[in-house]
């Protein structure tokens, strides 16, 4: 899971040519709480974190916590019935979702002076 999640921030930052290529003047910790997704009543992917940015001195300059669920209802597509991939599909997009929310963040830009 932590992979994933790095990968995904990762490819946020890359796609924002944010990320450094030699000694960067911030690091990004993400604390995972909860990434999870369930086929019980329909489908849910939860994502819980924070996010922290530290300037080279390890001052945090940047801090937030993010929750968010996406679902689907397909109440007949659960259980044996279900398909993984759709299940893989949500967890993704929240992830996705979570990511952008951060790096998109007015107040994270400011912090990091872009």
């Amino acid at each position: 899971v932590k992979d994933e999640v790095a990968d995904a921030f990762i490819q946020g930052l890359q796609a924002r040519d944010m990320l450094a290529s030699t000694a960067a003047p911030f690091r990004i910790f993400v604390a995972l709480r909860k990434f999870d997704a369930d086929m019980i009543i329909g489908r849910t992917a939860r994502i819980d974190l924070t996010m922290q940015v530290a300037d080279q001195s390890g001052r945090v300059v940047f801090r937030r916590d993010v929750a968010d669920s996406v679902s689907d209802m397909k109440f007949l597509q659960t259980g044996v019935f279900a398909s993984i991939d759709d299940l893989r599909v949500l967890a993704k997009t929240v992830l996705d979702r979570t990511v952008d929310k951060l790096l998109d963040d007015p107040s994270f830009r400011a912090a990091i002076g872009t």
